[in-house]
């Protein structure tokens, strides 16, 4: 389909699990929105992929109270593919409940921006940037 001389993508047929990229970092690091239909929930998560993804992860798990504050509630530190680690927080919510869009796509567009506010420093710069108290 075009549209404007931009071709248009056909839209997806919707699946019980789906996983959207909404912002690539460098050094293979993206940030995605997943639904998962069959667990009523929704998350957005921090997905590091490469060879260097273990060592990556294993200096920004140090800190990892220093995220889960700027995140806020809890983040899971998933580390079980050799080539791929990801940093998960997740909220209970039934994806197919349209009444409840409103309250789940804040949670997600808030999850999303603390994400980026919490890494990119981390990522950007090779460290964490610590709290003013030195923690």
């Amino acid at each position: 389909m075009h549209q404007r001389g931009i071709q248009l993508r056909t839209p997806r047929k919707p699946y019980s699990e789906h996983r959207q990229v909404v912002d690539s970092w460098p050094k293979n690091i993206d940030t995605a929105a997943k639904i998962l239909k069959s667990k009523n929930e929704i998350s957005v998560d921090l997905t590091l992929k490469d060879n260097e993804a273990a060592a990556h992860f294993s200096r920004l798990k140090q800190n990892a109270n220093y995220f889960n504050d700027i995140i806020g509630g809890k983040v899971y530190w998933k580390d079980e593919l050799p080539k791929e680690r990801q940093i998960v927080t997740v909220l209970s919510a039934n994806p197919t409940d349209e009444k409840d869009w409103p309250r789940q796509h804040a949670w997600l567009a808030a999850k999303l921006i603390a994400f980026r506010i919490a890494f990119e420093p981390a990522i950007e710069m090779g460290e964490p940037k610590m709290d003013p108290k030195g923690q």
